[in-house]
């Protein structure tokens, strides 16, 4: 089966094929269950699988309050997803889309077998960046989680500026810098020295390693961005007085892209989710194929006209025409 969405002139293809037919879930939760795992693995709320890493529960105890200072729905982003434990306790406890990067190939299967969650959102990616710097021109995520991936990345200090311009609250964990990965990871003792000195920063938990004897910070960075620099993942940079016409404003109340065109003002309420030309650029995977394609016809039996992709908000297993 096919679907089309028109973009840029040009027809997208969707086909589903093997890669999005189920698998043997039952079969997948019974081998994960017997796993080791550094990461917490949940499915529906349920802890199937206990990691051997930092305390996961703790760890988002700790970044709780953020979240719950927010008053309408949110966009989260989770650079380095792992199983996912974060983004599927946001997902479960607020109003929210939450947007999945790894490259693992578990995430996929737990994504399925989360079959409660209907607002979470998978990009199969290790990126480069490149792609990080585009991501934080296009779009505009409320709350952005870094937890222990800074180090693995390089050069460090320029995958930090990219992450800082990728919304408003920015969390970044570290390892300390007497860290057992020390002598793979050389960076990790100047990462930590670098975000302690950054004043806007605050440390809001200190969490156990799986080191006995050693915390990793977890940092908070409030921020606001106010600009985007491309409409779109496949659009080209805007310039100064685009930009300047194209604004965001942006609280924990309320979230209002504002347009300026030919003198008049039109504000349009910001929808939760990513744009899908970024999902596709980013090898979006989950939602699969077929929920996807379900999605394009029922908006296209509502309102028959064309489809541009870039007009489309993916928020999880639902899709959201622009207006």
């Amino acid at each position: 089966m096919l679907n089309l969405i028109r973009c840029a002139g040009l027809f997208l293809l969707l086909i589903i094929n093997g890669f999005c037919e189920d698998s043997d879930l039952g079969r997948v939760l019974d081998e994960i269950k017997r796993q080791t795992v550094y990461q917490d693995i949940i499915i529906n709320d349920e802890v199937v699988a206990h990691g051997w890493g930092p305390n996961c529960a703790a760890r988002y105890e700790a970044l709780r309050p953020i979240l719950e200072q927010y008053n309408r729905p949110i966009t989260v982003l989770e650079i380095g997803a792992n199983h996912g434990y974060f983004s599927l306790r946001i997902a479960h406890d607020f109003d929210s889309s939450c947007v999945m990067i790894d490259f693992t190939e578990r995430l996929l299967d737990i994504c399925k077998l989360n079959t409660d969650r209907h607002n979470i959102i998978h990009l199969k990616k290790c990126l480069t960046l490149d792609e990080i710097v585009k991501l934080s021109q296009t779009e505009h995520f409320d709350v952005v989680l870094a937890m222990h991936v800074l180090h693995h990345m390089n050069p460090w200090q320029e995958y930090l500026k990219a992450i800082f311009h990728l919304g408003d609250n920015v969390i970044i964990e570290t390892p300390p810098a007497d860290d057992a990965v020390v002598p793979q990871k050389p960076s990790v003792p100047f990462i930590e020295a670098y975000l302690l000195t950054l004043p806007e920063g605050k440390i809001i938990a200190e969490t156990e390693r799986y080191t006995k004897g050693t915390y990793s910070k977890m940092f908070w960075f409030p921020g606001s961005k106010t600009t985007l620099d491309r409409k779109t993942w496949t659009s080209r940079l805007m310039s100064p007085e685009e930009q300047n016409a194209l604004r965001i404003e942006s609280s924990y109340t309320h979230k209002t892209l504002i347009k300026e065109r030919d003198g008049q003002k039109i504000e349009r309420k910001w929808l939760k989710g990513i744009n899908f030309e970024t999902f596709k650029g980013l090898n979006g995977i989950y939602p699969t194929t077929e929920v996807v394609s379900g999605e394009i016809n029922r908006i296209q039996h509502v309102d028959p006209q064309a489809l541009e992709s870039r007009n489309v908000i993916i928020q999880g297993n639902r899709l959201r025409r622009l207006k």
